[in-house]
C-alpha cells in the first residue's frame, strides 16, 4: 500500500470509512473536509485542526465560524463570493485557490476558478489583506 504524504490530504467525502480515516490520521495524513459534520468526525477520530483543509465551494458562514473556532486555518476558495465569506468570517486563514481543470469529463469542471479569473481572485486577496 502506498502512503500519501501529509502535504497531499485525502478527501473525506470519498473516503468516509472510519477504519480508513483512523489509519490516515495515525499516519499523519491530512484530510479534506467539506462541512462541519466531516470536520467533527475527523476531530473525533483524532485528527488535529492543522491537518484539516476545509474545502467546499459554498461554505455556510456558520461552518466557516466553526472551523475558525476550533483552529482550522486552511480554507479553499474558487470564486469571489466564497472569498468574501472567508474575509468576513475567517480573515486570518491560509487560503488555497482551487483552479478548474480542463479534463474531458464534466465533473472536473464543476469546481475551481477558470484560469481567466485567477488573477482577479488573487488581486482581491491582496487588496483585502488575505
Amino acid at each position: 500500500m502506498t502512503l500519501h504524504s501529509p502535504s497531499c490530504p485525502e478527501g473525506m467525502q470519498c473516503n468516509s470509512d472510519e477504519v480508513l480515516l483512523r489509519y490516515l490520521i495515525e499516519n499523519e495524513i491530512g484530510l479534506v473536509c467539506t462541512d462541519e459534520e466531516q470536520i467533527k468526525l475527523a476531530i473525533r477520530l483524532g485528527s488535529t485542526p492543522d491537518r484539516i483543509i476545509f474545502s467546499n465551494p459554498i461554505k455556510p458562514s456558520h461552518h466557516v465560524n466553526y472551523a475558525r473556532c476550533i483552529g482550522i486555518n486552511t480554507l479553499v476558495f474558487d470564486n469571489e463570493d466564497e472569498l468574501e465569506n472567508i474575509r468576513e468570517h475567517h480573515f486570518d486563514s491560509d487560503l488555497l485557490l482551487r483552479i478548474e481543470v480542463e479534463e474531458s469529463d464534466h465533473i472536473s469542471r464543476r469546481f475551481g476558478a477558470h484560469v481567466d479569473r485567477c488573477d482577479k481572485l488573487l488581486e482581491l486577496c491582496i487588496d483585502w489583506g488575505l
